[in-house]
């Protein structure tokens, strides 16, 4: 019987509910690989916070977004796609950018659960 090389989980700059699984990969040195990390783009057009970051940094929010994930874990995978050359020398860019611990808790916070959905002022229950 072979083992568990990786598995892939939805894991975003607004969905980190795949955490506990992560740990869990942590623990055992299982790849884990993040699935929709961008959202198709609509969290780097959508999230003020990331074009506040993004800003300081001279970045694009989509760069930001994919530099934090870079941090989340050293047992973890990034493979965006990509639909240009330029694009992604602008994901390769993002390996780049060094978010302060500021920057990369307001983020976390940023991405538990119900925080994307006030930040568009919805509710949740």
């Amino acid at each position: 019987m072979t083992s568990i090389a990786s598995i892939q989980n939805l894991y975003n700059v607004a969905n980190v509910a795949s955490q506990p699984v992560l740990d869990f990969c942590e623990s055992e040195q299982i790849a884990f690989l993040f699935y929709f990390p961008l959202a198709t783009g609509t969290l780097a057009r959508a999230h003020g916070l990331l074009l506040t970051i993004a800003a300081r940094h001279n970045a694009f929010p989509a760069q930001i977004a994919l530099a934090w994930l870079l941090l989340v874990s050293n047992q973890t995978i990034l493979i965006p796609s990509t639909s240009s050359i330029a694009h992604l020398e602008q994901n390769y860019a993002s390996s780049t950018i060094c978010l302060d611990k500021a920057d990369t808790f307001a983020i976390r916070e940023a991405a538990l659960p119900g925080a994307l959905a006030d930040a568009f002022g919805k509710t949740h229950s």
